[in-house]
């Protein structure tokens, strides 16, 4: 007699520990991991600023080739550099009039003359300033900013309707002003391109920026210093966060200081983008130095040899003599006292500390 026996076969799975473990490593996993790859993100995005600041480089010194060395910047561009509180309506109406692409945004602006024919900039001052600060803005300087002082320019109502639709990214290179323009006390003329007479002011007063620039010289590459490799062209930078208006940017064509273009160097502790003690602290936010150092807490630097390199916080702040030309007085005030410390070693001796 045949024997039937049925044959019950049991479908293994995972129990609900055994899943619950599962997931829990898989977390672990995540955790460890996403680090690593935001670690990998900054760092691409810096490799694509520097990139950036490679470019902006060669048309700085393609701009010098063109115009008998001297670079883009304040007293060379045509737009005279205005007193502070000296009115200044020939230098707005002439950026407001202007049909060209390389016409600068406001006094400070340094980059529009230097790739305005090369993308074909709008002529438009508004559409400009978008382009600057997204399309041509550092791919780690990701915050949004709004217009500053738009009731006080003609074109207030573009910037505002740009700023709500569009956006603007926030500032992302700042060139050293006492590099950039006659940083001393004093007004009076300079000689910049053949036939061209600019009269400037500090507008802060030599004293103010550290170190006190002769008062012949001007913005020529050669002037700049004895070893292009170690003087600073432009770095990363962004001005002005406030505690009151939050992040933003100065629209004025002719700004009060620097606007968002230009600032006082690194080693000066109340500067707006660097300082720890920023020049109005009561109004001031100090994540202003989060949004400048932001590389891993360091800068990416373009340098007037052509070259781009990463500078960290602590050196940034420490030598002054990437941040001023050649045979510039070092006065100290404001300093860091790194940087006060590094100039007193450097002056040995002598009566007085200079910039080499």
């Amino acid at each position: 007699m045949k024997n039937n026996t049925q044959t019950t076969t049991r479908l293994n799975g995972f129990t609900l520990i055994e899943l619950l473990v599962v997931i829990s490593i898989i977390a672990l996993l995540i955790g460890i991991l996403l680090p690593a790859l935001g670690s990998a993100r900054s760092t691409a995005r810096s490799l694509v600023c520097a990139a950036n600041m490679k470019g902006l480089s060669s048309l700085q010194v393609q701009y010098s080739l063109d115009n008998e060395d001297y670079f883009a910047g304040p007293n060379t561009t045509g737009l005279r550099v205005i007193p502070l509180g000296g009115g200044g309506t020939s230098t707005v109406s002439k950026i407001y009039a202007s049909k060209k692409a390389t016409t600068p945004v406001s006094t400070m602006d340094w980059i529009t003359p230097i790739i305005g024919d090369s993308v074909n900039l709008p002529l438009n001052r508004a559409q400009k300033m978008k382009i600057i600060f997204n399309d041509w803005g550092c791919s780690e300087a990701r915050e949004d900013a709004v217009p500053f002082r738009v009731n006080s320019v003609d074109d207030g109502e573009e910037l505002i309707r740009i700023s709500d639709t569009e956006g603007f990214r926030q500032t992302s290179y700042l060139a050293p002003a006492p590099i950039y323009y006659n940083a001393h006390n004093g007004a009076g003329s300079v000689r910049t391109r053949r036939s061209l007479k600019i009269f400037y002011r500090d507008s802060t007063g030599g004293s103010q920026l550290g170190a006190e620039v002769d008062s012949k010289y001007t913005q020529k590459i050669v002037n700049v210093g004895t070893s292009l490799s170690q003087k600073v062209m432009f770095a990363d930078g962004t001005r002005f966060l406030s505690n009151v208006e939050g992040l933003d940017f100065d629209v004025n064509p002719s700004p009060n200081i620097f606007g968002p273009f230009t600032e006082r160097a690194p080693v000066l502790d109340s500067t707006t983008a660097y300082g720890s003690n920023p020049f109005t602290p009561s109004v001031l936010s100090p994540q202003n130095q989060d949004l400048s150092f932001r590389h891993k807490s360091g800068l990416n630097i373009a340098w007037f040899d052509g070259h781009v390199s990463a500078l960290s916080k602590t050196e940034s702040q420490t030598n002054p003599n990437y941040w001023y030309p050649t045979g510039a007085v070092w006065n100290g005030r404001s300093a860091t006292t790194q940087a006060i410390q590094f100039m007193d070693n450097q002056r040995g001796n002598r009566s007085v500390a200079k910039i080499y």
